[in-house]
């Protein structure tokens, strides 16, 4: 690993584990910003990882040569699949004096809260609209209280699909689709907090260069998805695009889907070679709780999933990817 350093002397050592998607990327760049507002010799370690993912990232911020003062978790669901070894990591990491805060706006992490609590860290998880709201009442201090309100707006308008004033809505479109492209490229990401904490720049330029090339691979996906149809009721639309690339562009592409069809949505797709994902969304309005519903499902098929009301996902062994399909459409049937 490597520390970040915004300038030479006795640093402070932050670790900050985000959410993979900008909402996580915003919500870091504000906690390290404001470490850095009052210790601008702090040193910074910045990791990635999707729910299940996080006893990786955890394991990896305990394998530090320096471990870290503080260690911030941020837009990170609690997973139940993984939750045993992401609570034997956090009672490792606080016993060896880590300072530990996990904020987070996901019910999944919320019913774990006291359980937190117990182990030693701080739980600050609120069921709102996105974790950089969370972030921005417990850190207001930031290095430039202007720019990094612009991005928690951004942050705030992507979690919760709202419209934005301008200039800050091409902003969003620009960012969530260069983020989009390679989902799985962590370099990408630390480039784009960086170039916030150091250039105070809302779009880098080679954000507007992936932006591009993501807007015709976008319009292909669509294409495909007007075709992979593989069932339509009253109250449920389900895309197969399991022979597809989707990329990072399921939520974008469920966004348009549900404007258009003004129901639930789902899009199916394959995760390596083994799992599918199942990721939906349901119109405003609507009175369906997806993210109960898609735990639900998880645990019975020996999977991993949730989310909010509105807007879930769920990761299950491909094998069963059929009938957990036909088991979500006959709940939202009922």
């Amino acid at each position: 690993m490597t520390w970040c350093m915004a300038s030479s002397g006795g640093p402070m050592l932050l670790a900050v584990i985000a959410h993979k998607d900008l909402d996580g990327l915003v919500s870091a760049a504000v906690v390290i910003s404001s470490r850095l507002s009052s210790s601008p010799e702090a040193k910074y370690w910045l990791g990635f990882a999707q729910p299940h993912e996080l006893p990786r990232a955890l394991a990896e911020v305990a394998a530090m040569s320096t471990p870290p003062d503080e260690l911030f978790i941020v837009d990170v669901a609690a997973d139940s699949s993984t939750w045993r070894e992401t609570r034997v990591a956090l009672e490792r990491l606080v016993s060896s004096g880590v300072k530990v805060t996990w904020v987070d706006h996901h019910s999944s992490t919320l019913r774990r809260a006291e359980e937190l609590r117990s182990l030693g860290v701080a739980a600050v998880v609120e069921e709102v609209g996105s974790a950089a709201t969370l972030v921005r009442s417990l850190l207001p201090q930031t290095q430039d209280p202007e720019f990094f309100e612009k991005l928690i707006r951004i942050a705030e308008a992507f979690d919760n699909a709202e419209a934005l004033e301008e200039p800050l809505a091409p902003a969003l479109e620009v960012l969530a689709d260069a983020l989009a492209l390679e989902p799985t490229d962590d370099t990408f990401r630390r480039q784009v907090v960086s170039a916030w904490l150091k250039n105070r720049v809302l779009v880098p330029e080679d954000a507007v260069v992936r932006s591009e090339e993501a807007a015709k691979v976008f319009e292909d996906l669509l294409r495909k998805a007007q075709s992979g149809v593989i069932l339509e009721t009253e109250r449920i639309r389900v895309i197969d695009l399991r022979p597809v690339r989707v990329r990072g562009f399921a939520g974008k592409l469920l966004s348009r889907q549900v404007a258009e069809a003004g129901k639930v949505v789902a899009v199916v797709f394959r995760l390596g070679n083994h799992s599918a994902v199942i990721t939906a969304r349901a119109p405003p309005g609507s009175s369906v709780d997806l993210g109960s519903l898609f735990e639900s499902l998880a645990a019975e098929y020996g999977g991993s999933g949730g989310g909010h009301a509105r807007a879930a996902s769920l990761r299950i062994p491909l094998a069963y990817a059929d009938r957990v399909v036909e088991e979500l459409s006959a709940a939202l049937e009922r």
